[in-house]
């Protein structure tokens, strides 16, 4: 326990995708007094009583909404962050062009026109690009609404996340106005594609929390942070996964629940983002596969499907038998029910499939399962060719082919006991998701880095 306690306030883009649990209820378990702010644009009332249940037995966490910045320097700043994001792209060359382009279409419609001449793109890549667009986001002050909330709560520190996601410019403008004030600021990578894929960090917090290594490196040469700020604290998005006291439903009771024949075989497929567009081709090929191969077990093999929940109405026109759409809408594993449903998926499964790219594929790592991944030249842009994925190629964790045909001998030897990538893949998962110990908790780890920046 501290010494005293502290005043910490969160600010958050959104509760649905919250994977801070683990720090907010450590924080609040210590005694610390704990102010969450969130953008009531993207939190609706269903996920803010998700995040509040889990600090409920704690009077000291509270919630309340997010100010925003207002007037001519809330578009400005709008503007130059944007091309600021797309100007990062420019100079990372080994980046997929397909992030490259998804980036230039979120530009205004007269700068995308611009930026199609090649002596424009030139004049962007510039180092004098880049210093005016650092010099007018340092010119505009920090919001004083923003400014004034922080002051009434006095925060000994801030903890703002995720900084690098588009329209999410509250936490960003918590830390803006969190190190004017001078009050220490951190904040921790959400998910594993946020420093690759997504914008710059526009205002640097005191610290910087990342997974691991390859984390550091790529914060360092796609969002240009400083190295010395950063620290290794590893991935809380995953610290339920590590719960040892966590039971999966029985598989009676689960398969009945869910339509499953709890005596044939289940494997797992994940879906992946919109950016795929529909994957239900995938879905019927390794079905087919399935049930024209010579094994028994094959045949007999039941598909549960689980879509992204940014994609999921493709899955709709599915209806073959032994295909199982689960959940219908998509879901992400935040709250008990929604996460006990994805760890009774994977645990019942004996292995999952990913066409795509999902970080789905770590859960399923960590629960000791087989993961295969069909490697297309349809997708390769936004799969083989991200920073991600690549993380799971050099080290050599997944089972990979380059059809859905191609799985059948795959599945086959994991029903036969043969799991070639086991011990790769306890590897990556001990480096890449909990560098600083299988057996520690992510978030206890990161209220200790909180702790420190305040002493």
């Amino acid at each position: 326990m501290p010494l005293r306690s502290y005043n910490i306030l969160f600010a958050i883009r959104d509760a649905e995708s919250f994977h801070y649990k683990h720090i907010l209820t450590e924080l609040a378990f210590r005694g610390h007094r704990v102010r969450v702010v969130y953008d009531t644009r993207w939190t609706n009332e269903s996920e803010l009583e998700k995040l509040k249940q889990c600090t409920a037995e704690y009077s000291h966490v509270e919630y309340r909404p997010a100010l925003h910045r207002k007037g001519l320097g809330r578009i400005a700043l709008f503007y130059v962050r944007e091309i600021l994001s797309y100007r990062r792209y420019l100079l990372i060359p080994q980046q997929s062009s397909f992030f490259r382009e998804r980036w230039k279409g979120y530009l205004p419609a007269l700068v995308r026109r611009i930026v199609s001449y090649q002596w424009v793109e030139y004049l962007f890549k510039s180092s004098i690009m880049g210093q005016l667009g650092w010099m007018i986001e340092r010119m505009i002050p920090s919001s004083r609404h923003v400014r004034r909330d922080i002051t009434l709560f006095a925060p000994d520190v801030i903890f703002a996340s995720p900084l690098t996601l588009r329209f999410s410019s509250t936490e960003v403008e918590y830390v803006k106005a969190g190190m004017a004030l001078g009050i220490p600021c951190v904040s921790s990578v959400l998910t594993w594609d946020n420093l690759s894929s997504k914008g710059l960090i526009h205002v640097w917090p005191t610290r910087l929390l990342v997974w691991n290594k390859d984390q550091v490196r790529e914060a360092n040469e796609c969002l240009f942070f400083p190295r010395e700020r950063m620290r290794i604290v590893g991935a809380t998005m995953f610290d339920d996964w590590f719960e040892k006291s966590r039971i999966a439903t029985d598989r009676i009771i689960f398969c009945r629940q869910h339509g499953l024949d709890p005596g044939h075989p289940i494997v797992l497929y994940l879906g992946s983002s919109q950016r795929t567009g529909d994957e239900t081709w995938i879905v019927e090929r390794l079905y087919q596969a399935l049930r024209s191969a010579n094994d028994p077990r094959l045949q007999r093999t039941q598909l549960i499907v689980r879509p992204h929940p940014a994609n999921s109405s493709h899955y709709k026109k599915l209806n073959l038998s032994g295909v199982h759409v689960i959940p219908q809408e998509g879901m992400l594993p935040i709250g008990a029910s929604a996460f006990q449903l994805f760890f009774d998926s994977i645990h019942h499964a004996i292995c999952s499939v990913m066409g795509v790219g999902t970080s789905g594929t770590l859960d399923t790592m960590i629960a000791g399962k087989p993961a295969l991944a069909i490697i297309s030249d349809t997708y390769k842009e936004y799969q083989v060719q991200a920073y991600n994925f690549q993380h799971l190629l050099r080290a050599d964790a997944l089972e990979t082919v380059g059809t859905p045909e191609e799985c059948m001998p795959i599945i086959q030897a994991i029903y036969n006991g043969k799991d070639s990538k086991q011990a790769k893949r306890e590897t990556f998962i001990r480096d890449f998701v909990r560098p600083r110990g299988i057996e520690k908790n992510v978030g206890v780890i990161i209220a200790d880095e909180i702790e420190s920046l305040v002493r």
